[in-house]
């Protein structure tokens, strides 16, 4: 039974916790040409950018 529980509670990559934005609150900061891989590109490089002001180490 305990063998059942740890594996039960074990983490699977398709189980990872997700953030989701609508597009549409978002679209009007972008160029109207920007792509969706673009979009996310550049979000990554944003949050990046903050992470690193807050002078927490990865």
């Amino acid at each position: 039974m305990d063998k059942i529980c740890i594996i039960l509670e074990e983490e699977n990559p398709n189980q990872q916790e997700k953030i989701k934005i609508r597009a549409d609150l978002l679209n009007k900061y972008f160029p109207k040409d920007y792509t969706l891989k673009q979009k996310r590109e550049l979000i990554e490089q944003l949050v990046k950018g903050w992470y690193g002001k807050q002078g927490v180490s990865e």
